[in-house]
């Protein structure tokens, strides 16, 4: 999937204009796209998220174990294996979008080709959202020891605001990543105005997107949860697509 060249000029947005009307008709299409990729590369769908589970795992533990360790050593391992997974996230998303265009590939292979593609950029992303998120962390509950009453309140609502818009940005992040062909400063750009753009329309679909998830995993045949990140991903473009 060739990515899609976006203009640097400051004069206006590098990503068109969102859609006011929500387009069901899109969404339709590019899940429709994705269930029939399922059932003819289900298990090379399969190999691609369990590869990717794979190297969650130390991310996994260390939140299952985040109670016992100290926050800053906690925000250091957070980073690294943020930055460790970030490339091959990246690449699930690759080839997943490449499926719902009918693209034929190696999934095994592209798998760590695409992560090497994207590895620069999607580690300096983790980076940044490893950093919004542990802000946001610190004000809520580390303000309060240094803070009057209604201080600590304020740090604390704003460390909310903070991990809640850097969560609505993950929406974007990634398919706006391997779609474009642009920059870090304008990924970040323009899943902050895409999230602002239309708040409540994100709000919506961040809480829809979870329910779906949660749906999947617990609903659906234990073979379907090997295409578990395949789904977030087409999910995502579809929202995504909607909404830029």
């Amino acid at each position: 999937m060739e990515n899609e060249k976006i203009s640097n000029s400051g004069t206006e947005r590098d990503i068109p204009v969102f859609k006011k009307a929500l387009d069901v008709k899109l969404i339709k299409e590019t899940l429709a796209d994705f269930f029939s990729s399922i059932f003819e590369n289900f298990w090379g769908l399969a190999l691609i998220n369990l590869l990717w589970f794979l190297f969650a795992i130390p991310l996994f533990l260390l939140l299952f174990f985040k109670s016992r360790i100290p926050f800053l050593t906690f925000v250091l391992l957070f980073t690294a294996f943020l930055m460790v997974l970030s490339p091959f996230t990246a690449s699930v998303f690759a080839q997943t979008l490449d499926l719902t265009v009918n693209k034929k590939m190696n999934f095994g292979k592209d798998f760590f080709l695409k992560a090497r593609i994207y590895f620069k950029k999607s580690v300096f992303l983790s980076i940044i959202i490893a950093a919004f998120f542990a802000l946001g962390i610190f004000l809520y509950n580390y303000s309060s020891p240094l803070r009057s009453p209604s201080g600590s309140m304020f740090f604390s609502t704003i460390g909310i605001i903070v991990i809640s818009i850097t969560a609505l940005m993950q929406n974007y992040l990634f398919s706006i990543l391997v779609k474009y062909d642009t920059s870090i400063k304008n990924i970040l750009l323009n899943a902050v105005y895409l999230t602002f753009d239309n708040l409540v329309f994100n709000i919506v679909i961040f809480i829809v997107f979870a329910s779906v998830m949660v749906i999947f995993m617990f609903f659906f045949s234990w073979r379907h949860s090997f295409v578990y990140v395949s789904l977030c991903a087409a999910l995502q473009y579809c929202f995504k697509e909607i909404n830029g």
